[in-house]
């Protein structure tokens, strides 16, 4: 326009042309023009029970997250002493690794694929192996501790340094999978809601993540650790990562693959859960070694 008819008519032409209310920009221009950019393909509608099991993931993620904090803070004191350290260590490494994985799933939710839930189940499935694994790394700390000493020998983290190293180890990749899994889920959720419904289905999403929190927090700090102690209410917290990875994988299209991806992870999470002894007791039979090594009594 501008260069048949300069500026002046070219905006003649623009106020004047009528256009209707719900053209597109293939009505206006044809379709090998260039002008105009691809559509985005429509996002696949999520089942009703897809939602349903999308929902009661996300509390029970929410029980998850905050059981494992509380278990990861009690066997860190072991590791760290009575000292902030422990905390410290332990929420940052967790928000950290959420901030990471939210960031990391992004490219994955923008895609609009149609396997997001087989996606989901997988991400539960490994925070269900990742979190078991966390044991046996805290576990390791010795071993850790030897390998890491050296790196921050004459330094002022001589004594923070391997034991963060140790934390971080054990605890990032499940915080990791965590963070990796909250977009994924809530972009099943929310696949078929209009702008209208988005915002009352994100709040809602939240709602059951937090209130699973609460329940996990009050549950695992006032009963479980009371009554079963620190490994055995890991492993059970685990196992509801696993449960519903696994009624994730239940709709699947693909169910010789779901059904392969199942039984391996439910026999890696037995094997890792039978061969992980407590890191607690591991943590002190170490020390108290360590103490009669120097002539110590601990």
């Amino acid at each position: 326009l501008r260069t048949g008819f300069g500026d002046g008519g070219s905006s003649a032409i623009c106020y004047t042309t009528p256009v209707p209310a719900d053209a597109t920009c293939l009505d206006l221009f044809p379709s090998g023009s260039g002008l105009c950019a691809a559509t985005p393909p429509p996002m696949v509608p999520t089942s009703l029970l897809v939602r349903r099991l999308v929902l009661v993931t996300f509390a029970v993620s929410g029980f998850v997250a905050f059981a494992l904090e509380i278990i990861w803070f009690r066997m860190l004191v072991i590791l760290f002493r009575p000292t902030t350290y422990a905390f410290t260590v332990m929420l940052g490494t967790v928000l950290a690794g959420i901030a990471i994985g939210s960031w990391l799933s992004t490219p994955v939710t923008s895609r609009r694929r149609s396997n997001l839930v087989g996606v989901l189940a997988g991400l539960e499935l490994l925070l269900a192996l990742a979190a078991v694994l966390s044991m046996w790394l805290i576990g390791r700390a010795g071993d850790v501790f030897a390998w890491a000493g050296p790196l921050f020998k004459d330094t002022s983290l001589a004594y923070f340094g391997p034991m963060a190293v140790t934390s971080i180890a054990a605890i990032f990749p499940a915080a990791l999978l965590m963070g990796m899994a909250f977009p994924v889920g809530i972009s099943l959720w929310v696949s078929d809601a209009g702008d209208e419904h988005a915002g009352r289905r994100i709040g809602a999403i939240y709602a059951v993540n937090v209130a699973g929190a609460v329940a996990g927090s009050l549950l695992t700090g006032f009963f479980l650790l009371p009554a079963i102690g620190g490994r055995e209410s890991l492993l059970l917290t685990s196992a509801l990562a696993l449960g519903m990875g696994l009624l994730l994988l239940t709709q699947v299209s693909r169910r010789l693959i779901a059904v392969a991806v199942g039984t391996v992870a439910v026999g890696a999470f037995a094997l890792v859960a039978w061969k992980t002894p407590d890191p607690v007791v591991e943590l002190l039979r170490s020390r108290s070694a360590a103490a009669g090594h120097a002539g110590i009594v601990p």
